[in-house]
């Protein structure tokens, strides 16, 4: 029987598929499926990748030797366990070795033995694995002992504000104090521990910043880093009238300036405007060491860390000093 060629569709060549061509290819797919069925349903031999988690090593011993991070194993599983392994993401099938209690100071190593490597691979692995072998098959681990420190941390930070902003209290870091960890004659040595070099530039919200340490040879600390705060607001004009006190003036005397107050004008947050009084202000006059003329310098003093750019006005007085 001859079989016609479909030319239509913009000439494009159809042959079509007999019946008994479309029966052959189901059968092949249902052959195939079957035969896939059977190969994973019976053990085969694979290696596999398995990550090494170590914990709970003591921050007063250090390692010297380069620990494996992996270990190859050859195992004998079921087709469809093999299969489910190959599309794992590779970190997540692991083994956890606890450092915990190893650690002796009168020794420089230990060993991770075959039994317990094989202890926590097989616990790790399914049920139906067999482990026929796995290298590494034991991991040395060489240490050698940490002295230990505490010393003050020494905030190497330097902060710029946008305009028209303030700090509303001082730079703040915790801890303030942290352990070192070193041989015996470096840590001796070591009398502070600097943060690294933070440098902020116009700042204009208040924020918290993880601040790890300077790098110094041989030296571990706890924690690694300290916690950075600064809390900035916006800040305004304020003045006020504060009088003019002597300062050095002989018993007997008095002194009589003109003006006798002066008037203060200085930059003060937002959230401290009212708190701010000429009760937290000072200004003296201070003639001890003056010379002939009548007229002295004032000075201003005050202990308020949250204002800032004082200006005096005036910032100098004419005086007198009388007998009381």
């Amino acid at each position: 029987m001859e079989q016609r060629i479909n030319t239509e569709n913009n000439g494009k060549i159809r042959i079509p598929l007999s019946r008994n061509v479309l029966i052959f290819l189901v059968f092949v797919g249902i052959s195939t499926f079957f035969w896939f069925l059977f190969v994973l349903s019976h053990k085969h031999t694979v290696d596999i990748t398995v990550k090494i988690e170590y914990q709970n090593q003591p921050k007063s011993y250090v390692l010297t030797t380069s620990l494996p991070e992996y270990v190859t194993v050859s195992v004998n599983d079921l087709g469809f366990n093999e299969l489910s392994n190959f599309w794992r993401k590779e970190d997540s099938l692991a083994i956890k070795i606890d450092l915990a209690g190893r650690f002796d100071s009168t020794s420089t190593h230990f060993g991770i033995q075959q039994s317990e490597l094989h202890k926590s691979l097989a616990a790790a692995l399914p049920s139906t694995a067999d482990i026929k072998q796995f290298y590494p098959k034991e991991i040395n681990v060489g240490y050698k002992r940490l002295y230990q420190k505490k010393v003050p941390v020494k905030l190497m930070c330097s902060v710029n504000l946008s305009r028209q902003f303030t700090l509303k209290s001082p730079v703040r870091f915790s801890p303030d104090t942290v352990s070192i960890f070193g041989p015996k004659d470096v840590i001796a040595n070591i009398s502070e521990m600097k943060t690294t070099n933070v440098r902020l530039n116009n700042v204009d919200k208040s924020q918290n910043i993880s601040v790890g340490f300077a790098k110094h040879a041989h030296i571990t600390t706890d924690p690694k880093t300290v916690s950075m705060s600064i809390d900035v607001e916006q800040f305004t004009e304020k003045s006020v009238t504060v009088p003019i006190q002597a300062l050095n003036i002989q018993n007997g005397k008095r002194l009589r300036t003109f003006p006798s107050e002066v008037t203060l004008t200085f930059n003060v947050g937002l959230s401290r405007y009212k708190q701010v009084t000429a009760a937290d202000f000072e200004v003296f006059a201070d003639v001890a060491n003056n010379d002939s003329s009548n007229i002295c310098i004032l000075r201003e003093s005050h202990k308020l860390p949250f204002v800032s750019s004082v200006r005096m006005t005036p910032d100098r007085a004419e005086y007198i000093i009388e007998d009381k």
